[in-house]
């Protein structure tokens, strides 16, 4: 048997598993990304929580101190003092659901986008799997074309 035949069968069946195992890498990859991008999905929750609770404890504080002004100066709860309470309650709302879309949003295109790598990991591993199986077929093809003589030799059949 020729050796170089022998070579290209080796080639083949070293490129089917080095195929497999490089989509198998891809895919650990991607898993890795993918719990990454969840461990910041994570992260931005209670980035946001924290944001929510400290618009709340910033409103409790200035009533707190409106309502101590408000005493020292004898004036109680009249009117108008109601109507700027409801309207820095109306704005805390305010702040509070823009925080609340925001995070939303971020949180969506974080899941996007983890499901985009997770997507891209079986894409490449399948990709890399074909390309292994491709070339050793490619060998085997070439080992029998050779083997049985179907051999070009200076251009003659």
């Amino acid at each position: 048997m020729n050796p170089f035949l022998g070579l290209a069968v080796l080639s083949g069946a070293i490129s089917l598993i080095t195929g497999i195992q490089a989509g198998n890498e891809a895919r650990r990859k991607a898993r890795q990304s993918a719990y990454d991008i969840k461990l910041e999905r994570e992260n931005a929750k209670i980035q946001a929580m924290a944001q929510h609770n400290e618009r709340y404890a910033e409103y409790a504080t200035i009533m707190a101190q409106s309502e101590a002004w408000l005493g020292l100066a004898n004036r109680g709860y009249d009117p108008s003092t109601m109507a700027g309470f409801k309207r820095s309650k109306k704005e805390l709302q305010k702040d509070i659901g823009s925080i609340n879309y925001t995070s939303l949003m971020r949180d969506y295109r974080l899941r996007a986008k983890q499901q985009e790598v997770l997507s891209s990991g079986e894409y490449a591993q399948t990709a890399a799997i074909t390309t292994g199986f491709n070339n050793a077929i490619q060998m085997a093809y070439q080992y029998q074309t050779t083997k049985f003589g179907n051999v070009t030799k200076f251009g003659k059949v």
